[in-house]
């Protein structure tokens, strides 16, 4: 396609919210069976970057643009391939724009024509002779039929073209995820495998973590500036790989950014009846800007995995993190994650 020429311009969008997009997996490639659009035919297509331009509401399915092919992608399919995290057009939403159209409909077209390069002087909403050659030069280099006639495609794709790219994930099978650890342990592998969980493996070390994502951040800071205290907390399955063996071990993640160190040694936790304490390892201290960061393991006992377990059930899960200097007292709200982790470890040692 022609240069993008740089302008500060304000581009009328599509109506609502959903646009088509180009989309980049951040993860790793997505494998879909596709169908091209001309001809029907199916295909096997292995998805890193390209743009999804509608949903199909009559068949349910996708329509997408992948190395200057349109291709169709049923939603099932779609969706145990990729995470879709924005909303997207539904087909028929756009009318077609033709030669001799006249009107603020054809403003929007000729802007991005403009930006793109493919149309001189100014969007003054009449699809003349100057916009229909435009239309079909955008066409030729996209791979479509240079028609001149601005069809709902070309408008979608268009539109594509002149949004920022979106990151989203592909969606790995478990016995690709968690292949790294898959027969070399005695417990059952299979909840793991169905849980849903991610899995972060270091193939350096041999070392993993399964886990919900995202840690849970706690201010746990006084009314000082030398009083700062901000704990992450990262519930899950270490997994550690020794001479051909791996360990699958219930821990929790612990780090505290702080102005003065607590020096952590130990974490008790509660939840109903059940209660448990077990020492922090492998403390890791380290700067971060005049911060300190302290990051430690915490094993967790049978006791532990129990409070864990029950913390959806019992409505608290709460810790007290010992340091050689300070303890702090962390009430935790978010307690599904925690007891999906906890019911998880439980249910593969058995």
């Amino acid at each position: 396609m022609k240069r993008i020429i740089s302008i500060a311009i304000a581009l009328i969008m599509l109506t609502g919210t959903a646009c088509a997009m180009p989309i980049q997996l951040t993860n790793g490639v997505a494998t879909v069976d596709a169908f091209d659009l001309h001809d029907n035919v199916e295909t096997e297509l292995s998805l890193q970057s390209f743009h999804l331009l509608a949903q199909d509401p009559e068949d349910d399915s996708y329509l997408i643009y992948y190395g200057q092919e349109l291709y169709t992608v049923q939603a099932d399919a779609m969706a145990k391939a990729i995470v879709l995290t924005e909303e997207v057009p539904q087909l028929g939403e756009l009318q077609p724009l033709t030669p001799g159209t006249r009107g603020e409909e054809v403003v929007p077209l000729q802007r991005r024509l403009w930006t793109l390069g493919y149309l001189m002087g100014s969007a003054d909403g009449d699809y003349g002779a100057g916009t229909q050659a435009a239309v079909a030069d955008f066409q030729t280099a996209a791979g479509l039929e240079a028609t001149g006639e601005a069809d709902e495609i070309t408008q979608l794709l268009l539109a594509s073209v002149m949004e920022d790219t979106i990151g989203m994930e592909a969606v790995i099978p478990p016995e690709v995820l968690y292949a790294p650890i898959i027969g070399k342990t005695s417990l059952d592998l299979q909840p793991i495998l169905d849980s849903g969980l991610e899995f972060d493996y270091d193939d350096m070390s041999g070392e993993g973590f399964i886990s919900g994502g995202e840690p849970v951040e706690v201010d746990a800071s006084g009314s000082t500036a030398l009083d700062k205290y901000t704990f992450s907390l990262q519930f899950g399955l270490l997994t550690r790989e020794s001479e051909g063996a791996v360990d699958i071990l219930p821990a929790l993640k612990l780090r505290c950014l702080c102005v003065r160190r607590p020096v952590l040694t130990a974490v008790t936790m509660k939840a109903g009846e059940a209660r448990g304490m077990a020492a922090v390892d492998e403390l890791k201290v380290s700067l971060e800007g005049i911060d300190t960061v302290e990051e430690g393991i915490v094993l967790l006992t049978g006791d532990m995995i129990d409070a864990l377990a029950n913390a959806a059930d019992a409505g608290e899960l709460k810790l007290r993190v010992e340091g050689q200097y300070k303890t702090f007292d962390i009430s935790l709200e978010e307690l599904d994650a925690a007891a999906r982790v906890g019911q998880l470890a439980r249910e593969i040692a058995r």
